[in-house]
């Protein structure tokens, strides 16, 4: 009797256990199903380097920036000094020089060409209310591939006409190498202005700028209301990059 109630606590025991692990796969397998969802995923990657701005600009001029405190019989700056001396930077008729900006290199981006020009004072001599002489004669070439433009003037008309020789547009990849000279020169023998000698107005001008008085000078019998003996201006050239062309 004792064996038969044995056996059967045992048969019990046995099948609580089995009911137990159906329990626990039942709930596995619910649980599973009741998380399970569709899944897509594709994996992507990224690298880049910044676009490369490759342009370069350099100046170079005769003498310092264009002028020099010595000249040779040709006009040109030269440190002997064989026709014009002095102790500082000076024009004179007879001399010349130039300043000139090389850009080149290329972008991988659209690049625009800037610059300004800004002329403070030129040499000049008033002999006549609105007659005006300027002896020296500026011009500005720009060569960018093409044949060479240019503009002649004093240097307020430069300064004038100097926006509409900015502005070129250059292709992203595209080399160049663009010049902009500016050049200057006084002529040994000018051309008579308004009916007068030009070498008394240039006379004048030395006389004026040794310290004689404006109004002590005479020119053809008249004596000039005003002058200037100096040369100072700002030129500068660069490189922009744009989102669009104009």
């Amino acid at each position: 009797m004792t064996n038969q109630s044995n056996e059967k606590s045992k048969n019990g025991k046995r099948l609580a256990l089995i009911l137990l692990a159906l329990l626990l796969i039942a709930a596995i397998a619910f649980g599973a199903y009741t998380y399970s969802k569709y899944v897509t995923t594709k994996d992507g990657t990224g690298s880049a380097t910044v676009a490369k701005w490759g342009y370069t600009v350099e100046a170079s001029a005769s003498g310092n920036n264009g002028f020099y405190h010595s000249y040779n019989n040709k006009g040109v700056a030269d440190g002997s000094g064989v026709a014009v001396v002095s102790s500082s930077d000076v024009v004179a008729p007879g001399t010349s020089g130039s300043i000139t900006f090389t850009i080149s290199g290329s972008s991988e981006v659209l690049a625009k060409v800037v610059g300004s020009f800004t002329a403070t004072s030129d040499v000049s001599l008033t002999v006549e209310e609105g007659k005006v002489y300027y002896p020296i004669k500026y011009t500005l070439t720009v060569t960018e591939g093409a044949e060479p433009t240019s503009i002649t003037g004093n240097l307020k008309e430069i300064e004038t006409q100097f926006a509409s020789k900015m502005g070129t547009v250059i292709s992203a990849n595209t080399t160049v190498e663009y010049t902009y000279t500016l050049s200057w020169a006084w002529a040994f023998e000018n051309n008579d202005f308004n009916n007068i000698d030009a070498d008394l107005l240039d006379t004048a001008l030395g006389q004026i700028a040794s310290g004689t008085d404006v109004s002590a000078t005479s020119v053809n019998g008249k004596t000039p209301t005003a002058a200037s003996t100096t040369v100072t201006f700002t030129f500068s050239i660069g490189l922009e990059q744009i989102q669009e062309q104009a």
